[in-house]
């Protein structure tokens, strides 16, 4: 009996130990930051997030993390908008209530609420296409990221080997090259014929590599 009471405290302080860095987690993805104008013809925060229910904090900041955004604003009670950076017109005034939970403040008339999201790395690039192919080669380019929440240093192109006929293939690791912040294409050489690569194309700041785009 002593054995299962033993077991069973250990079973719940675990489970408090999880819902406690669960919630911690969290609360660092809705960090509060402060109060800052807004204008409608120079936005803060450039872009405006669509949102499936009415506004709340919750709900906003997990909209612009999705888009890949480091900042997330509320407006006026009903509006969400979302950037990498903030705070270009000043401290705000932020006095309306949310939409979607009136215990919250969201924003004002022409200011928004500032929230950090969590996500600090930069999006992956808009756009990658494949512009031609031989037998051992590629070329390809790729579109900045809409998202870049700062200075971009550099990309990281990679070809993994998915599937190939030619009897060398299993002696191939995956290539992985860096290229400049400013350059948008890269030709891949050495590849082996009859075979299938995946190609992936991140950002890197100095928060670290982004999420890819591939094909």
């Amino acid at each position: 009996m002593a054995g299962n009471v033993k077991c069973t405290v250990l079973v719940l302080l675990l489970a408090l130990v999880v819902l406690s860095q669960g919630a911690d987690f969290f609360t660092g993805m809705d960090r509060h930051i402060g109060c800052f104008y807004d204008k409608p013809n120079d936005r803060d925060l450039a872009v405006q997030a669509p949102l499936r229910e009415p506004l709340t904090i919750k709900g906003c900041t997990r909209e612009c993390a999705g888009m890949f955004y480091k900042y997330a604003g509320m407006q006026d009670g009903r509006s969400c908008f979302c950037g990498s950076s903030y705070g270009r017109h000043g401290p705000g005034r932020c006095d309306s209530r949310c939409e979607g939970n009136t215990t919250q403040t969201c924003g004002g008339r022409d200011s928004n609420t500032i929230y950090g999201t969590g996500f600090s790395l930069p999006g992956p690039p808009a756009t990658l296409n494949m512009i031609s192919a031989t037998a051992t080669s590629i070329y390809i380019n790729w579109t900045s990221p809409v998202s870049t929440n700062g200075q971009l240093d550099e990309y990281q192109v990679s070809l993994t080997l998915l599937s190939s006929h030619h009897p060398t293939s299993g002696r191939r690791s995956p290539l992985l090259q860096r290229f400049s912040a400013s350059a948008n294409s890269a030709r891949l050489g050495d590849l082996l014929p009859g075979s299938k690569y995946k190609v992936e194309v991140a950002a890197l700041s100095q928060e670290g590599v982004g999420p890819p785009i591939f094909k």
